[in-house]
């Protein structure tokens, strides 16, 4: 996803601006794949076992972080570079990672 997203994203966009944009989210998103999945057999799993409470915990931690994160990264705050939607992407795919952190 993250080597096919310059070929692929243009084919769902036709506007060039949203295409220059689209295509660093796009990668900086493909970078959690293994994340959401691992985050999705917790869901499921805890859901099975009837303590869903658990992944809500798990997202609760992992939204807070992705505010944060990718605040600082959209606008170069706090020591980090400013990256604009980029930095959205990898913000909210660090903070995919720290959420599988908590789950395991």
């Amino acid at each position: 996803m993250y080597f096919g997203a310059s070929t692929l994203f243009p084919l769902l966009v036709d506007q060039q601006p949203v295409v220059e944009v689209g295509v660093g989210y796009w990668q900086m998103r493909a970078l959690s794949i293994v994340a959401v999945g691992i985050n999705f057999s917790f869901r499921g799993f805890w859901n099975g076992v009837g303590e869903s409470w658990r992944y809500f915990v798990t997202l609760l931690v992992m939204h807070l972080c992705n505010v944060v994160i990718s605040y600082a990264l959209i606008f170069g705050v706090w020591g980090m570079p400013e990256m604009g939607a980029d930095g959205a992407g990898l913000g909210s795919s660090i903070a995919t990672y720290v959420g599988t952190l908590v789950a395991i």
